[in-house]
């Protein structure tokens, strides 16, 4: 084998791993919710609902679903804009109009309708 040849080779074997490493990290790195997190979403999710084995697996699926498409991160951000923008303050206004807001909002509302429309 030349040396440009093996030089390609390596290039490209290199690369190869670069890009598996990355997707293995992100695939992990969206699905780190913690089980507390996920049983406090059940429950929130089960509230005024009667509370039967299918509900219970359907409120897990949801947020199961979620997992796989946001970090826990991007999850609470999401969480915690939500909440400010339903404040009843002078202040709500800003978070409503913040592109950054609309971003992780956008990303979780369209996140949790897929699940709801996988598991419901």
């Amino acid at each position: 084998m030349k040396a440009n040849a093996k030089y390609i080779l390596c290039g490209t074997l290199l690369v190869s791993m670069m890009v598996a490493s990355s997707v293995a990290t992100a695939k992990r790195r969206a699905n780190d919710f913690p089980t507390q997190a996920r049983v406090e979403y059940v429950v929130a999710c089960l509230d005024g609902r009667a509370v039967t084995s299918t509900e219970l697996r359907e409120c897990s699926c949801v947020v199961d679903i979620i997992a796989s498409h946001l970090s826990y991160e991007d999850f609470l951000k999401a969480k915690a804009l939500s909440a400010l923008q339903q404040a009843n303050t002078p202040n709500a206004e800003v978070y409503q109009t913040v592109r950054m807001t609309k971003r992780f909002l956008d990303k979780y509302l369209r996140a949790q309708a897929s699940a709801e429309l996988q598991c419901f």
